[in-house]
């Protein structure tokens, strides 16, 4: 077993919600959005978090304690 913080799954999914907050905060202090409507954006951020947790998933064999 192995510590929660050496789980590439763990930080994947931090580092994703840390950026995803930072866009979300950006675009609102800005007042300027992206060029994709936020619910395409949910839907692509969503697709990829589940991309990486699957391929994650699949090399993971390691129980955390």
């Amino acid at each position: 077993m192995k510590p929660w913080y050496q789980s590439k799954t763990i930080w994947t999914n931090m580092i994703v919600a840390a950026t995803t907050f930072v866009v979300a905060i950006s675009q609102s202090v800005s007042g300027q959005t992206l060029p994709v409507d936020p619910a395409v954006q949910g839907v692509i951020v969503s697709g990829f978090l589940i991309f990486i947790n699957i391929i994650l998933r699949a090399i993971t064999g390691t129980p955390l304690r």
